[in-house]
């Protein structure tokens, strides 16, 4: 079912946008730069970032130790890419952003930031958002990854790039 969402979703950015001067490609560039460029906008003046995993196993509660494991390796390749980040053993202030890492017991990876926003019709009003996430084609390389650690890593990695790029411009 993935697939055939995938498969429909090109051939509607390649019948919306057309085919390039070659008569081979689709022209697809000026659509995907647009869309990251809105998702690295999001990155800019961004606090530290808290982590938050969970490694869940099939039929069972959250694996910690496998959790803690991940979040160390994860960690560590934030710091390493001069990301500011926190442990997640320490208590984040409400309002800061917390990368969330989960694993089904399917093997599935879900790697996005998210924050706290207030509402600009009653700022009393607290929602919690997602204000990243791997963005397409990008998704379809950390699917494509054989192991969850792989998929986590690779799903982190288009992660330091736009917070990097964002950092940047």
């Amino acid at each position: 079912m993935h697939r055939c969402a995938v498969v429909l979703a090109l051939l509607l950015i390649h019948n919306s946008v057309g085919i390039a001067d070659d008569g081979k490609k689709p022209v697809v560039a000026g659509l995907l730069s647009a869309e990251t460029d809105k998702r690295r906008a999001r990155l800019r003046n961004l606090p530290p970032i808290h982590l938050l995993v969970a490694v869940v196993p099939s039929g069972g509660p959250v694996d910690r130790v496998e959790s803690t494991r991940i979040e160390g390796i994860v960690h560590a390749q934030l710091k390493s890419a001069g990301v500011p980040c926190v442990n997640g053993d320490s208590m984040p202030p409400a309002l800061s952003p917390r990368l969330f890492i989960s694993v089904s017991p399917e093997h599935e990876v879900v790697v996005e930031l998210g924050e706290v926003a207030l509402l600009k019709r009653d700022p009393n009003v607290e929602v919690r958002c997602t204000t990243w996430k791997p963005g397409f084609p990008d998704v379809l390389q950390v699917s494509q990854s054989s192991s969850y650690q792989s998929k986590i890593q690779a799903a982190v990695n288009l992660f330091i790039i736009d917070y990097l790029a964002a950092k940047a411009g």
